[in-house]
């Protein structure tokens, strides 16, 4: 099933605007919304990509430029890299306008989105987004993304279509907004894509469709109660989920289809190869990455100095891609690192079908009315 004419015509008109508003005639004279990270919430790769679509959705809803801030906390993931650690170290700029447009002297962060609306201040700071209630300094950015999808996919208002379908997957009407704008975020700077390029897997797919997997089992399992939101899935669960796609595919004398493994876990890799499952489908990993059985992101937090960081962002930019290049996903709902994936690969028409294990601790991904976490 592919994209309906309507539908077409909305990606279109939400492409247009994004652009529109991200690169304004005069950043001197737009409305800006900031976004800056603080420490705490300085985590993986996957959960600042959330983050940042999250207050991208924000802004657009708010018709606003969102800018990312360069003082402040950095983005330990870019530390080593440039000497600015920001977004744009490892990714394309955002936006036209930068930090030095936004004069943020009695700049004021604005609690919810009816303040925000109303707010006559050419630059808000915008406030980390959350669901949980505990967060009173968090706003739920559920509104934010219902009122984009309303504006943009009217046909498909409550009590009539509430999903998007693509290439036969349906998500939730957010989750379409949500892939939109991490596709427009989640672009690697030119020099990393030409190294993802040269990163020579031992077995690569002869012939598409092929399936990534995102086997997770690192930071949010075994770290502190605080940090783990997630119980772990045995592996059984995604080699099962893997072979349930697959059949519509295969015909016969066709080679078993291929495989790419992403994981933290050497254990994790050593248990596949040695399998049936592996006897059957076609892996493929970058056997040269370093792996942590507890994860980077813990280790940075457990150990400082402990992770090559830019070694680190590296494979993690790398696994994301390579994720979200393939025709199917296989993963969990509770990894912002596997929802980036999804979320890429939804945006890109490829993704024929997919399987998510795990409950959603924050929402109801991909079905939900946003990114939603605490």
């Amino acid at each position: 099933m592919a994209l309906s004419e309507q539908q077409r015509r909305a990606t279109q008109h939400f492409l247009h605007d994004v652009q529109r508003l991200q690169e304004p005639a005069d950043c001197r004279t737009a409305r800006l919304y900031v976004f800056r990270l603080r420490m705490r919430d300085n985590f993986g790769i996957g959960a600042i990509t959330e983050y940042l679509v999250s207050s991208l959705g924000r802004a657009m809803a708010l018709n606003r430029t969102l800018v990312i801030a360069t003082r402040g906390p950095s983005l330990h993931w870019a530390r080593g890299i440039c000497p600015h650690a920001t977004w744009g170290c490892l990714f394309h700029p955002l936006s036209t306008c930068t930090e030095a447009d936004a004069d943020l002297t009695g700049a004021r962060e604005i609690g919810t989105l009816d303040a925000e609306l109303t707010s006559t201040d050419r630059v808000v700071i915008g406030t980390p987004p959350g669901c949980s209630p505990e967060l009173r300094t968090h706003v739920d950015p559920r509104a934010a993304f219902a009122r984009l999808a309303a504006r943009y996919l009217p046909h498909a208002a409550p009590g009539r279509a509430k999903k998007v379908c693509i290439v036969g997957v349906c998500a939730g009407r957010s989750a379409w907004v949500a892939s939109l704008l991490t596709e427009f975020a989640f672009k690697p700077r030119s020099r990393l894509l030409h190294a993802f390029g040269r990163v020579r897997l031992p077995r690569e797919p002869a012939e598409r469709p092929f399936v990534a997997m995102h086997i997770r089992g690192t930071d949010k399992v075994k770290g502190p109660r605080r940090w783990a939101e997630a119980k772990e899935v045995a592996l059984e669960r995604y080699l099962h989920a893997a072979d349930t796609v697959f059949p519509k595919w295969e015909r016969p004398l066709q080679p078993p289809a291929a495989v790419f493994v992403a994981t933290d876990s050497i254990a994790t890799i050593k248990n596949l190869t040695s399998s049936v499952f592996g006897a059957r489908h076609r892996l493929f990993f970058d056997a040269s990455q370093r792996r942590y059985e507890r994860g980077a992101t813990l280790l940075l937090r457990e150990r400082p100095g402990s992770v090559d960081i830019p070694l680190e962002a590296f494979n993690a930019l790398k696994d994301v891609w390579l994720l979200a290049s393939a025709d199917a996903f296989v993963g969990s709902r509770s990894s912002f690192f596997g929802r980036t994936a999804w979320l890429l690969m939804f945006a890109s028409g490829r993704m024929l079908a997919y399987r998510l294990l795990d409950r959603d601790p924050w929402g109801d991904f991909p079905a939900g009315t946003s990114l939603c976490f605490r």
